[in-house]
């Protein structure tokens, strides 16, 4: 088994992780926290998934889909940053985006 597929798995068994709580409405924080990891997960199952295929695809194409990766990991770094529960946590993500600019995939920022 390769190791996308593993990481795939054990993000699936993920069993703990809270739930949509029925008795809320759909728009309270808690439902639309619990949807927007649910939804993380499932599209970083997909990309893990998809990702080997990368190489084959045109290079226009694969260029296009490295910029939206790219823009998926930045986002996610930036959100991590802004709900880090240490100073020290914050710094490392602020410097995690400072190398991701240095890389040849693009720049948003």
């Amino acid at each position: 088994m390769n190791q996308s597929r593993q990481t795939i798995e054990s993000l699936l068994k993920g069993n703990g992780n809270p739930q949509i709580d029925e008795s809320q409405p759909a728009h309270s924080p808690h439902n639309r926290l619990v949807s927007m990891r649910k939804k993380a997960l499932s599209v970083t199952a997909e990309v893990l998934d998809e990702s080997d295929t990368l190489d084959q695809a045109e290079p226009e194409l694969k260029t296009s889909v490295r910029k939206q990766l790219m823009s998926m990991v930045r986002s996610g770094i930036i959100s991590l940053g802004q709900t880090a529960e240490t100073e020290e946590d914050a710094e490392i993500f602020a410097v995690c985006r400072e190398l991701l600019k240095k890389t040849d995939v693009g720049s948003d920022d």
